[in-house]
């Protein structure tokens, strides 16, 4: 019941945290619009602190646990991670290109969280049983999360570049490398049979 109660917590304070680190942006954005002097942000966000103190991990292997709910609730609590991470990270760039550099950044943050994911298990078997759910609505959350590791591999124009012949994903600290080595870990372990069965066995509608 409490890894149930702290899983479901995890994700609402994401989601929260989420909210008040774009509005804590958009507001220097509004101040440096209208002439004010930049001032700095109100509000910091806290999942970098979801990698350093191994909240991720706790969160992969919350997937694999014995009671439905939890499962979902870490599942969901990921999901969001990865989510808000990136819009935050998008946030933080549009104020970088706005002001010519002067405030934000252009780095990416998200590849941090996939890697720690990846290196939580959370590619792995834990995963591939959402997917072989008899329940249509686990399965469905089982490949909503594998998609939202690679996502950026398909919107991006850069992820379906030509890459280097002697390219290791793993050495590449972008987020696309982290989203490449995610890629591989689905393609090559359990995942990847069980999103294949999860087709054959479903009606496609």
């Amino acid at each position: 019941n409490l890894q149930r109660w702290s899983a479901a917590t995890v994700r609402n304070l994401i989601v929260e945290d989420q909210r008040r680190s774009c509005l804590a942006v958009n507001e220097v954005a509004a101040r440096l619009a209208t002439g004010e002097p930049s001032a700095s942000l109100e509000y910091e966000s806290v999942l970098d602190q979801m990698v350093s103190t191994g909240g991720i991990m706790i969160l992969c292997s919350l997937i694999g646990a014995d009671d439905s709910d939890t499962r979902a609730h870490a599942t969901a609590a990921l999901g969001a991670t990865i989510s808000a991470t990136r819009a935050i990270d998008e946030a933080f760039q549009s104020l970088y290109e706005m002001t010519g550099g002067a405030a934000g950044h252009s780095e990416k943050k998200d590849g941090d969280i996939v890697r720690a994911i990846i290196a939580g298990g959370g590619c792995g078997s834990s995963v591939s049983q959402l997917l072989l759910s008899a329940d249509n609505s686990v399965a469905s959350m089982g490949c909503q999360f594998l998609a939202s590791l690679v996502l950026p591999l398909l919107l991006d124009p850069m992820g379906c570049a030509t890459l280097p012949s002697q390219y290791d994903c793993r050495n590449d600290n972008t987020g696309l490398g982290a989203c490449r080595e995610a890629a591989l870990e689905i393609a090559s372990g359990s995942c990847l049979p069980a999103l294949e069965a999860a087709g054959l066995c479903r009606d496609p509608r």
